[in-house]
């Protein structure tokens, strides 16, 4: 069979993008398994799709997921195909790195992902050592300058083309930015907008200040943080006051701490219109939306619990428990 002239385009990122989902029944789990976004597995899958002008995975409802047979066809040939080109790569590889790198990292930064790829990293290069660094976007810049790194992830407003020029900086990845406010919130024209910003020098305030600018407002910063987790503090300082309010004015359980047990929002607003009725599934927490990723996550629950509870009774402490699976896959 003669295939379309556009497989030229298909690269390793596609396959090995659409060869995670396969197995991980799940485009999220694949980009934490992948190191990568959600949104950028998905975006390879679909590309690989358009190239082969077919259909590899079924997408229903929410999450739902499925190989198609054409999917399924070409999952072992892709498999074997990346299993060959690997077994180049280790013989022609370089002797394993050695030494320490340092790497800096905002504290806005998920250290999950982070994680992953060092215990990745580490697991090929077990002589390397590795050191990480959490600071400010701008400092990073500064001792990335003054070789105080070797290596970094920073956030910028808008990215200076001179770096890439220059070899030292390569984009990752763009992230929309959104307003966010509470919902009693009326502001008129001639009254001042109560901000909680960053400090002086951080590009996420830069962006704040200047998506404001067209509208002229007059800006009072009544809160201004070096930090993401200072910032973040207040935030949830302020959420449990408002639920300590709900808890003393006799108003009934506030469910919406939910939220704060990282319930899938969609399932704790529809738990709160419904009053806990007609849910699909019923486990850790009522599930109104995805039942798919919520049964997979139930099970990594019970695994978990079923692994703390043997290493218990084996004599291991927590904290020794979560050592040692810390960087598990």
């Amino acid at each position: 069979m003669e295939l379309p002239a556009d497989t030229r385009s298909i690269t390793l990122e596609h396959m090995r993008a659409f060869i995670a989902v396969a197995h991980c029944r799940s485009f999220q789990k694949a980009g934490e398994q992948l190191c990568r976004s959600q949104s950028a597995v998905t975006q390879s899958v679909k590309r690989l799709e358009a190239h082969l002008n077919c259909t590899l995975v079924e997408r229903g409802n929410g999450h739902t997921f499925g190989l198609t047979t054409a999917g399924q066809r070409l999952l072992p040939e892709l498999e074997d195909i990346l299993l060959r080109f690997d077994a180049v790569l280790r013989a022609a590889r370089q002797p394993e790195l050695r030494g320490r790198i340092t790497v800096g990292i905002p504290p806005s930064f998920s250290t999950v992902e982070l994680q992953a790829a060092v215990a990745r990293l580490l697991a090929l290069n077990p002589d390397l050592q590795i050191g990480v660094i959490s600071a400010m976007s701008a400092d990073i810049d500064r001792m990335l300058a003054d070789g105080s790194l070797d290596v970094a992830l920073i956030n910028q407003h808008r990215f200076d083309s001179s770096h890439a020029a220059e070899g030292i900086f390569e984009v990752l990845a763009q992230q929309p930015l959104h307003w966010a406010s509470g919902g009693h919130i009326e502001l008129a024209p001639t009254m001042p907008v109560p901000l909680a910003t960053y400090s002086e020098g951080s590009p996420w305030r830069a962006a704040t200040l200047e998506s404001l600018r067209p509208y002229s407002p007059v800006i009072d910063e009544i809160l201004k943080y070096r930090t993401y987790a200072k910032l973040l503090s207040t935030y949830v300082d302020g959420l449990l006051a408002a639920l300590r309010g709900r808890f003393d004015g006799g108003c009934g359980f506030p469910h919406e701490i939910g939220l704060f047990l990282d319930y899938p929002p969609e399932d704790v607003q529809a738990f709160i219109e419904t009053g806990g009725e007609g849910c699909k599934l019923c486990g850790y927490w009522k599930v109104y939306g995805d039942e798919q990723s919520a049964r997979a996550c139930f099970m990594r629950f019970d695994r978990c619990r079923e692994a703390l509870c043997g290493a218990l009774s084996r004599g291991e402490g927590i904290l020794q428990f979560i050592e040692k699976h810390r960087y598990a896959a």
